[in-house]
């Protein structure tokens, strides 16, 4: 009767039980309590006091895209065609 052989262990390599500890590590340091101090008003306050909202126009140089009237086809054919030597 032939004998029956069992596979050998598989056993972690150095890096998987290092990735593993690290892993374990960082999860354990994030569940300490750390005192949080808030500076001013709690952002959860109805009541804090906030500075008025006002509105105040961007000065970029941006184009105004107001309506105007159409161009002529003559023109949009010279801006577009392929220029001359």
């Amino acid at each position: 009767m032939p004998s029956l052989r069992f596979p050998r262990p598989v056993r972690p390599s150095r890096t998987l039980r290092a990735g593993a500890m690290t892993v374990g590590l960082v999860i354990a340091g994030g569940c300490t309590a750390v005192p949080r101090t808030e500076v001013g008003s709690s952002p959860s306050d109805p009541g804090a006091r906030v500075p008025p909202v006002a509105y105040r126009p961007v000065m970029s140089g941006a184009r105004t895209f107001r309506p105007v009237e159409p161009k002529g086809w003559e023109d949009l054919n010279r801006q577009v065609a392929p220029k001359g030597n």
